[in-house]
């Protein structure tokens, strides 16, 4: 476990390993082994978007550095379908305009944290939000311009949570936030805070 947390620390602040163009040996790296690390970078959109790390003896580092080449495409192609799933995934949760979860995974979500506060015997809050009178901003000025009413509604939730919290989209000028773990009155100043802040656009 502790050479696990020596290899992730070395890694992310490697600026050797996140500069990597192509297969190389990285130097930086000996020391975690005292041998040389081949490494084998996936490259997308011109980043690399994950890293395949061998150690190998000093006698042998030259000819692993050239045979990944035969499967690096292999590899690539593999990263590529992952990174796309990913994607797919995330926007089948997320509400294109607000950036809020949608309604159904929202509502996975709450079933999940009801499980979750039965078993450890924790609280949590739910509130709900809507924009009073958007009709009206809609008939009056136009769907862009509710559309964008919207977006900075939903920006504004967001930047009131705690990390851990969940904010949703539950209709059309609805919102949902799930807040674990909280007492009624921080739940209260958070939902002062937001009111707020809506009202000082």
């Amino acid at each position: 476990e502790q050479q696990k947390e020596q290899w992730v620390s070395l890694i992310n602040n490697n600026k050797e390993v996140f500069s990597l163009k192509g297969p190389a040996i990285i130097k930086s790296l000996f020391k975690l082994e005292n041998k040389p690390v081949v490494a084998w970078p996936m490259i997308l959109d011109n980043k690399v978007n994950s890293c395949v790390f061998l150690v190998v003896e000093p006698e042998y580092s030259q000819i692993y550095l050239e045979e990944g080449e035969l499967f690096i495409p292999h590899l690539r192609l593999g990263t590529k379908r992952i990174v796309l799933f990913s994607k797919l995934k995330e926007k089948a949760r997320i509400d294109g305009l607000t950036g809020l979860f949608l309604k159904r995974f929202f509502i996975e979500k709450l079933y999940s944290e009801i499980e979750r506060a039965k078993r450890y015997n924790t609280n949590f809050y739910i509130m709900m939000l809507d924009i009073d009178h958007f009709k009206k901003i809609n008939d009056n000025y136009g769907h862009l311009i509710g559309d964008a009413v919207l977006k900075k509604t939903a920006s504004i939730i967001m930047d009131s949570l705690r990390h851990g919290d969940f904010a949703g989209r539950y209709g059309g000028e609805e919102f949902i936030v799930l807040l674990p773990t909280i007492s009624k009155e921080k739940t209260i100043e958070i939902a002062e805070q937001i009111r707020k802040a809506i009202k000082d656009v």
